[in-house]
């Protein structure tokens, strides 16, 4: 029984914990302005927060996108139609072969997440990253 209560005391314990980190995640939708193929986002975050841009493309299409942060250790990862931060990433921009660019033909049609976030040793400090996030989808799209 004693376990038992520990074991329920832990789990409410690390509950707060997960609310918390989640909270630090926004989702924003991105939209083209009519007859645009892509926008530039203004934003910023400080810390462990991070934003998930969602939009939606098709397969065959291609993305583009470029971050141009004021704080070096900022990043972005991609994410295809059905997954998101924790899931594996379609491409993460400390890796691609140019810092913070990426330039991809999508393999499948749905909502894809591009989730703009500090490295760890940055957000431990709370430091702040101001940003802009080029985002372009070209390419025909279905019937």
């Amino acid at each position: 029984m004693k376990h038992t209560v520990h074991l329920v005391a832990s789990l409410c314990l690390l509950f707060p914990a997960t609310l918390a980190s989640a909270q630090d995640i926004r989702t924003e939708t991105v939209n083209f302005a009519a007859g645009a193929s892509g926008t530039t986002i203004r934003d910023r975050i400080t810390g462990y927060e991070s934003v998930s841009y969602k939009l939606g493309a098709e397969a065959g299409q291609r993305l583009s996108i470029t971050l141009n942060p004021s704080n070096t250790q900022t990043y972005f990862n991609v994410y295809g139609p059905g997954s998101g931060p924790g899931d594996q990433a379609i491409a993460n921009s400390s890796m691609t072969p140019v810092l913070n660019r990426f330039d991809g033909i999508l393999p499948g049609s749905g909502d894809y997440t591009v989730s703009v976030y500090m490295m760890r040793a940055a957000a431990r400090r709370n430091e702040v990253s101001g940003y802009a996030l080029d985002i372009s989808i070209t390419g025909a799209t279905g019937a």
